[in-house]
């Protein structure tokens, strides 16, 4: 069970990119069991669904993928009144990209001020070279970061609502080197890289191999 602010828009994520095309449905039902208008739109790696809950209480969200319900669902959002004082300590930060990454590898994140109140966000992160950061807008008090570690090393980050830190923050991730291609399996042979000794036997197998060549 999720909560939300009753009023603001909420957006979710449906990702069918280990799957074959087929139709996805979202049908979201009130406390009252009436139908609350949603939308379902396309994205690389599935859909995104969207719907504003108008009523406290607990909506049903029922995800259909070609006719079947998927996973867990129907799934259960608790909507409640909007926070009118911002309030750090209820904002959420969770991603693979705040506790671990890859050089030259992007690094994400996301950031829930759904329940927060009015307020602004403020991100910073610090590690051994500047890294490029990217924050994408969801809408609703739901925000994507990216950033891209181009040396290994620590990286912190630092998340602000309202000038305030967030529960957790500073975030500490540990980037590490890219990657090295696994020449385990390589193997190589032959004359030329075998060990031949002093240059003095060096001349005499060659000798050798010439005579052996003209007979």
């Amino acid at each position: 069970m999720s909560a939300a602010a009753t009023g603001r828009e909420l957006v979710f994520g449906i990702n069918t990119a280990q799957v074959p095309p087929a139709p996805v449905n979202v049908n979201i039902l009130s406390p009252q069991g009436q139908l609350v208008p949603s939308s379902v739109e396309p994205k690389p790696d599935g859909f995104t669904g969207k719907f504003t809950p108008l009523q406290d209480g607990p909506h049903k969200v029922d995800v259909t993928y070609a006719g079947a319900p998927v996973p867990h669902s129907p799934f259960t959002v608790t909507a409640m009144p909007a926070p009118t004082t911002s309030d750090a300590s209820k904002v959420k930060a969770y991603g693979a990209g705040l506790a671990t990454g890859t050089v030259n590898t992007p690094a994400d994140f996301s950031i829930d001020t759904r329940m927060a109140g009015p307020g602004g966000l403020g991100l910073t992160i610090d590690g051994p070279t500047e890294a490029k950061i990217e924050c994408f807008d969801k809408g609703g008090g739901l925000f994507d970061v990216r950033y891209w570690p181009t040396e290994p090393g620590e990286y912190t980050t630092n998340i602000l609502f309202d000038d305030k830190p967030i529960p957790q923050s500073p975030f500490r991730a540990q980037v590490n080197p890219a990657k090295m291609v696994d020449v385990s399996g390589v193997k190589v042979y032959g004359n030329g890289v075998q060990p031949t000794g002093t240059p003095h036997a060096v001349s005499v197998c060659l000798s050798v191999c010439h005579t052996l060549y003209v007979v």
